[in-house]
């Protein structure tokens, strides 16, 4: 038999996996790689602080590495490196992706 306490551990746990939840998750960078370029796009925005930006797996400084330009309107969020990622250089980014 369901006791009230138990109907309400079950309504409590319905109602928590109803709620959003946020994950970190590897976010399609897009841009040339090839020794010149600087500028590319994320194709989501992570939340406010949480881009973390890879170049041959090494994460990169923020302002010292690379600056981040979050998306206005039409215009998708950015990261710009100082130095351009060479031909073959593998560039990876990570954010707090909020799912809805």
């Amino acid at each position: 038999a369901v006791t009230s306490i138990d109907a309400e551990i079950l309504s409590t746990n319905n109602e928590i996996a109803a709620q959003s939840f946020v994950y970190m998750a590897k976010i399609v960078v897009s841009g040339a790689v090839n020794g010149t370029n600087k500028e590319f796009t994320l194709v989501k925005e992570p939340n406010p602080g949480s881009l973390a930006v890879y170049l041959n797996g090494l994460l990169q400084e923020e302002t010292s590495d690379y600056t981040y330009t979050a998306a206005a309107g039409l215009v998708p969020a950015e990261i710009n490196f100082v130095t351009a990622p060479r031909l073959g250089d593998k560039v990876i980014a990570y954010g707090v992706i909020d799912n809805q």
